[in-house]
């Protein structure tokens, strides 16, 4: 995980220097870098959709095949989601996460053109001055970046914010837990887990996933039998103390 960190604060100096190079020498070919740039990150994004799909596939392939005890439909799902009164504030954290997601765009979008004319003013096209500016221009965007993605990590790890799942069906195998958009096998890595009678469902913080709240999302089970299905899962997970 550092390595990967210290890798993208790398590679953003040195897109930096090169988008500060182009915009002061060469501006008529910023519009081919910035789509050259687009290009390759939805290519890296594809590569990486493409082995966590062929990952899903494998595991749901051995997880349909294995014994199952227990599957939950989606009426009981519905049913018990629909009578628990606190999901609509849950509901409202996800909608926070993303506003933390989001946070540095709206930052860069509003700071973009004052910032700029601060900076460059009336520096000459073509001149080092103007290739200083532009790299000062990007660095201060960069450095608000990171700040903010590593502020909002903070705040989201204090309030204990995580990404939500909630499969509207599962089934419980002797080898993890299936739906139609998890497949989890056994142990699985959990910060915590636990279940609530009153509203119906158990629940644990999942480690290794990619998510905003530091690699963990809280996978939610709606049952109407909420301690059976804590027993069948507590002795298949592992805790993992941070």
């Amino acid at each position: 995980m550092r390595f990967r960190r210290v890798l993208q604060v790398l590679l953003g100096q040195v897109l930096l220097v090169a988008f500060a190079g182009v915009n002061a020498w060469l501006p008529h070919y910023t519009f081919i870098l910035i789509i050259g740039y687009i290009v390759m990150m939805m290519v890296f994004i594809g590569w990486q959709s493409r082995k966590m799909i062929s990952k899903q596939k494998e595991a749901k392939m051995e997880l349909s095949k294995a014994r199952r005890i227990i599957r939950i439909k989606p009426s009981e799902v519905t049913q018990v989601m629909n009578k628990d009164p606190l999901l609509p504030k849950d509901l409202k954290s996800q909608f926070s996460i993303l506003l933390y997601m989001f946070l540095p765009f709206i930052i860069i979008f509003a700071l973009f053109a004052p910032l700029r004319e601060l900076i460059l003013g009336d520096a000459e096209p073509g001149s080092f001055r103007t290739f200083i500016g532009f790299l000062v221009l990007y660095e201060a965007f960069f450095i608000i970046s990171m700040s903010s993605r590593f502020a909002s990590a903070i705040m989201i790890k204090r309030k204990g914010f995580s990404m939500l799942s909630v499969p509207n069906e599962y089934i419980i195998t002797e080898k993890g837990i299936l739906s139609p958009n998890l497949a989890v096998k056994f142990p699985v890595k959990v910060k915590r887990i636990d279940y609530n009678l009153e509203r119906g469902f158990v629940e644990f913080d999942m480690i290794g996933s990619t998510s905003v709240s530091g690699g963990v999302t809280r996978v939610r089970l709606y049952t109407r039998k909420p301690k059976e299905l804590y027993e069948i899962l507590k002795d298949k997970v592992e805790i993992v103390k941070s």
